[in-house]
């Protein structure tokens, strides 16, 4: 199947950038906000580099104490979280569907143990 100049079959025309650009945008999203990237830029003589891996300067105080910050509110996050429950514990007998259960663990979910 011949295709005149200029025109290709649909299955070689490139798609528009948004999918891509979506797929970056929530790419870097999830590594600037991680406790990896909080943890490289803490450390002292860190470097901020370019796209293409080349060092451009140094992080500055600011930014090395936000970083810091961060990480002391995440290991506190992460303290909370492991710490045994202060609810009081369920009997036994009485026994919970499945749907009950997953709805009573919903319902808690953003209420932090006190």
């Amino acid at each position: 199947m011949a295709s005149p100049i200029g025109k290709q079959p649909a299955f070689f025309r490139p798609r528009s950038a948004t999918p891509i650009s979506s797929i970056l945008r929530r790419a870097t999203g999830a590594y600037l906000h991680s406790k990896r990237y909080h943890l490289a830029v803490a450390q002292t003589g860190s470097t901020r580099h370019d796209i293409n891996g080349l060092p451009v300067e140094p992080v500055s105080d600011d930014d090395r104490l936000a970083a810091e910050e961060k990480i002391e509110s995440l290991k506190k996050r992460d303290d909370a979280r492991k710490a045994p429950s202060a609810a009081p514990a369920v009997a036994r007998s009485i026994s919970l569907s499945r749907a009950d259960t997953i709805r009573a663990s919903l319902l808690n979910r953003n209420n932090p143990p006190r």
